[in-house]
């Protein structure tokens, strides 16, 4: 049957024909019976490539649209944002400028307000000092007018002057203004105005109101006599101490070679002016 058909496909073309090329030749026939449909399909597959090729086109310039959208978007973004760090930086550097002209003017204020301080403070002590000087000035007039520089001035800062100055404490006896008897002249007497008597010393205190030249010398006689008026204190360290409201330097040399301490007013109280004898 093969060889049959091989024969007769064999006389039919001239020639013989090999079972490979009949088929091939068999489908290109069954093809060409098959053409309106191939056609039909051909249309509808161009058909179809050609709306593919629109939709392609159509999303190409969706995306090239939103692409330019995504600039000018990005563009703005930056542009708001660069103007943004702008007008920050500004009002940042403007606060910067205020806080510094407002700290400026604080520290001017407060340097104004701290030497108003310092000057009123200063005329307040200039001011005191100058009441201290009038009040021992009225004190100074009052107690010449009266007669009462030793109980009124003197009398009160002397346990100080002893225990600031020569570190007395415990007084055993205060005198004022005493009149006392020579103790081996009973004819013989003298006056001192205040005596302190301390453990182991005796300050002596002469007071002048209207102070002279002289003053210092008589005092000093005076000194040398006085454990023969006390003998009782005999053995005691003797500190003689003379008071005056003002005492000029010349005087002050005086008692110092005398081994004399001067003691004067000196704002609201009284002082030793020549503690290092």
């Amino acid at each position: 049957m093969q060889k049959e058909k091989y024969f007769l496909s064999s006389v039919k073309y001239g020639k013989i024909i090999k079972r490979e090329e009949l088929k091939l030749i068999r489908y290109k026939q069954r093809q060409v019976i098959n053409m309106p449909v191939i056609e039909d399909r051909v249309d509808k597959l161009e058909e179809l490539v050609g709306k593919t090729q629109l939709m392609v086109q159509g999303l190409s310039y969706e995306i090239n649209r939103l692409s330019q959208e995504m600039r000018e978007f990005k563009n703005e973004i930056r542009q708001e944002t660069k103007e943004f760090k702008a007008h920050t930086q500004a009002t940042v550097d403007s606060m910067k400028e205020e806080i510094g002209n407002l700290t400026q003017k604080m520290e001017q204020d407060t340097r104004e307000m701290k030497e108003k301080i310092s000057n009123l403070t200063e005329k307040m002590e200039q001011d005191t000092k100058e009441m201290k000087k009038e009040s021992n000035r009225q004190w100074e007039k009052l107690s010449k007018k009266l007669g009462t520089m030793v109980e009124d001035i003197v009398a009160p800062n002397i346990e100080y002057i002893a225990e600031k100055y020569f570190h007395c404490r415990d007084c055993l006896r205060f005198m004022i203004r005493i009149k006392v008897n020579h103790a081996a002249l009973k004819e013989k007497n003298t006056e001192f105005d205040i005596i302190a008597v301390y453990p182991d010393k005796v300050i002596v205190n002469e007071c002048k109101s209207n102070l002279r030249t002289e003053d210092p010398d008589k005092f000093s006689e005076k000194l040398k006599e006085f454990f023969d008026y006390f003998p009782e204190y005999n053995g005691k360290e003797l500190v003689p101490l003379f008071a005056s409201f003002y005492i000029p330097e010349h005087v002050l040399v005086e008692l110092s070679r005398r081994k004399i301490y001067g003691m004067a007013m000196k704002e609201d109280t009284m002082v030793i002016l020549n503690p290092d004898l």
